[in-house]
């Protein structure tokens, strides 16, 4: 499988390229990005033809693995020309690990849906230009994760707030009208809990301090506590000094590393309702929007 474009190949393409190589001992030309092929089925090299000729099960056997070995071949080449086409915003001069290289490759040798080979490639791109972005246990939970489960995730992310390292959604009041902005349900969410990329236990919050500022996308909330929130009779959901706690929808930290690599969509239309429900526990919340 080709590049698009490899004249001048660079950093951090170049960077990628030796990375695999490191790990692997696989080397992927820049003209033409291919892996030697490597079967796994031994048995294919070391069998005559008379020998299978002989065994039609085993002819079958190995028919079958060789198409596999193929299959995923096809599928580790495709994303690795889309990770050398990713283009990344950070680079650091540390390499990732070989055995993270090797885990990715058995991770994702089966993936074949290309929405899905888009999100592995931007991961290994981003892994590569700046290690220890992505865990595996993510590489891991991302395995299990069907098109239609990814489409859902993509969805409930277009409506997180962030504060720092947490992602999530407000749920005081609204969280039903926000999720169905998205055309989401809560089964959907359950969904995600199942698959370890949010929480939906009760009680789950985030807490900011007086005077922080949240974002959504190009979006800015800024959090104000009045004097009455350190009154825990006067509110639902009390403040303790100047911290106060959202009730929320929170992505695991798994949900969070792939927060940052897939594509989202932002809908500021919902944003004046989340924050005057949020009003209501006690805060004031102050919105600028981005320029138009």
């Amino acid at each position: 499988m080709e590049f698009h474009d490899l004249a001048g190949f660079k950093e951090p393409a170049s960077k990628l390229i030796e990375a695999i190589r490191s790990a692997t001992g696989i080397y992927y030309e820049p003209t033409a990005i291919r892996r030697k092929a490597k079967a796994e089925a031994d048995a294919s090299i070391i069998l005559t033809n008379a020998e299978i000729q002989k065994n039609d099960l085993l002819r079958r056997a190995v028919e079958r693995v060789a198409k596999t070995e193929m299959k995923r071949q096809e599928n580790i080449d495709s994303i690795v020309s889309i990770a050398a086409n990713h283009e990344v915003k950070e680079s650091s001069e540390a390499n990732p690990e070989n055995d993270w290289i090797n885990y990715f490759f058995e991770e994702s040798k089966d993936v074949s849906d290309q929405s899905l080979q888009e999100i592995w490639g931007k991961i290994l791109a981003e892994e590569v230009a700046t290690p220890g972005k992505i865990s595996r246990r993510t590489l891991s939970l991302l395995k299990r994760i069907s098109k239609v489960e990814a489409e859902i995730f993509s969805r409930f992310c277009n409506l997180c707030w962030v504060d720092g390292s947490d992602y999530f959604i407000p749920t005081e009041g609204v969280s039903n009208k926000i999720i169905a902005t998205a055309d989401l349900t809560f089964d959907d969410c359950q969904e995600l809990n199942i698959s370890g990329l949010i929480y939906t236990t009760q009680n789950i919050g985030v807490s900011v301090k007086d005077g922080s500022e949240i974002s959504y996308f190009d979006a800015r909330i800024i959090v104000s506590l009045p004097l009455q929130a350190n009154k825990p009779e006067t509110i639902g959901f009390p403040a303790i000094h100047d911290v106060f706690t959202i009730p929320s929808l929170v992505l695991t930290r798994s949900g969070s590393e792939l927060y940052r690599i897939i594509k989202l969509t932002p809908n500021y239309d919902i944003l004046p309702e989340i924050i005057t429900s949020i009003g209501f526990l006690g805060t004031f919340l102050s919105l600028k929007l981005p320029d138009k």
